[in-house]
């Protein structure tokens, strides 16, 4: 049985050059109708849930674009909010590296001839290790919904087939121009649907 993922990645083919890879998405986000935001930059996107469906798990999602021969790949992963998963990261190194001093003083103590008790410490180091692990598998199904709304979000908004109207209402300087060529490809394959090589 595989480990689940606590930060799942994916990586996808969109036929756009990397600077045109997220347009989409800041059209998308200017919506007053989306119940997301984020930021989208020319190579970098930031995605989450607005304030007022927000909790402590709720996931973000991040993504990084790099030109390749075909296009742009896009290379992400969903997860927890960064300072929650900072906070779980010293938790887990705390029960970590304390473990590892407690079998060392405990070790010492043995070729010293004295008691190990310092040993009996280490099940509890793995314990906490354990409920850090077992604590963001709770804040991952807590996020599930979001995490597919995430997706379903991210799906669409690939070379979305109604740019179009997105684009007509969006502010006449947000627009971006009408003849884009990068897109046509993706357009005419799937109707608008993303051409993804690989999405784990």
């Amino acid at each position: 049985m595989s480990i689940p993922e606590l930060r799942p990645r994916f990586q996808t083919l969109v036929p756009c050059r990397p600077e045109k890879a997220f347009e989409k998405f800041r059209l998308r986000l200017q919506q007053p109708q989306c119940p997301f935001e984020g930021t989208a930059l020319d190579t970098f996107m930031s995605l989450t849930v607005k304030a007022e469906d927000r909790h402590y798990w709720s996931p973000v999602l991040m993504v990084q674009s790099r030109a390749t021969e075909k296009g742009t790949r896009l290379q992400g992963h969903y997860g927890p909010h960064p300072n929650v998963w900072t906070l779980l990261l010293a938790l887990s190194a705390i029960f970590c590296f304390g473990g590892m001093f407690i079998a060392m003083y405990g070790c010492a103590q043995l070729l010293l001839g004295q008691t190990p008790w310092a040993l009996l410490a280490i099940p509890g180091a793995a314990l906490g290790i354990a409920l850090v692990y077992g604590l963001s598998l709770v804040g991952q199904w807590r996020a599930q919904n979001q995490m597919l709304q995430l997706k379903s979000f991210f799906d669409l908004s690939l070379c979305a087939q109604d740019l179009d109207v997105i684009e007509a209402s969006a502010p006449p300087e947000k627009r971006s121009a009408k003849s884009d060529h990068d897109c046509a490809e993706c357009r005419q394959r799937g109707k608008g649907k993303a051409n993804i090589a690989s999405h784990r």
